[in-house]
């Protein structure tokens, strides 16, 4: 999840904001980032929706992080 970790940066948003709007303990959200906990769809989603980016951009099939809507 690289990606996640790269375009939060970009955008300036802290694990912290990121995991209180997700309604998780920041330790769990950075578990995510670094790939130690499987990912639920569902957060993965809302992870995307948040960081106003297209999921298959966090996945790594595109290039283009722009959302689809």
């Amino acid at each position: 999840m690289l990606r996640i970790k790269k375009i939060r940066k970009e955008k300036k948003i802290t694990q912290k904001e990121i995991s209180i709007t997700l309604k998780m303990k920041q330790q769990q959200y950075s578990r995510y980032e670094k790939c130690n906990n499987q990912l639920p769809i569902d957060t993965f989603i809302k992870i995307a929706d948040y960081l106003n980016t297209d999921t298959n951009y966090l996945l790594g099939f595109t290039d283009d992080p722009r959302p689809l809507r």
